[in-house]
């Protein structure tokens, strides 16, 4: 019964992520300038850029992973040719959204949370995104909800990272070394 309320999140997770995930054909906002700082570091090219490159970075192994070659520009608004594989991409993307949910919920746990804390860090993982992306929608009002998902991917993965990590630490400092009971003898 413990696994349950996860369960139940981590699938509410998939359905708000991978929904009409290909729904658009086109080359959405964020798409344009991930994907093409993904393609440098598919095609192992030079580039500068003032950001930290994590979110490039997952988009160029999102592409690698899906069979990406790094060869298309990522132009603002055209339609995707047949040989990229920008839904895979998507996919690959959205799934850390989706493991964060679970890695909220064990992290509470570990934490010693009550259940309704872990409860409430669930939620929040699950609906963190779309609360940001609504009020990145209420800034930018021409902009629609597919426009934004790569943001929310790349800020989730980012997040994700240092989950792992604090997950990671308190599951290994939470671990108990049984002492010997074998007595030590001192001198002779």
């Amino acid at each position: 019964m413990e696994h349950v309320a996860p369960v139940v999140y981590t699938l509410l997770s998939c359905w708000t992520r991978f929904h009409k995930i290909g729904k658009s054909p086109n080359v959405i906002w964020d798409e344009a300038h991930f994907g093409k700082f993904g393609s440098y570091y598919l095609r192992r090219e030079f580039y500068f850029d003032v950001h930290p490159p994590l979110g490039k970075m997952l988009v160029g192994l999102a592409g690698l992973l899906s069979g990406y070659n790094g060869s298309y520009e990522f132009k603002s608004g055209e339609m995707y040719p047949e040989d990229v594989p920008y839904v895979a991409m998507r996919v690959i993307l959205a799934t850390f959204g989706v493991l964060m949910v679970p890695l909220g919920w064990y992290t509470a746990v570990e934490l010693g949370m009550s259940t309704r804390a872990c409860h409430l860090v669930a939620l929040m993982c699950l609906c963190g995104a779309f609360i940001w992306l609504r009020l990145r929608v209420y800034v930018h009002l021409h902009l629609t909800y597919d426009r934004c998902r790569l943001v929310v991917y790349i800020a989730i993965h980012s997040s994700g990272f240092h989950a792992t990590v604090l997950y990671l630490h308190y599951r290994f400092w939470s671990c108990k070394v049984p002492q010997s009971t074998v007595p030590v003898r001192h001198g002779a």
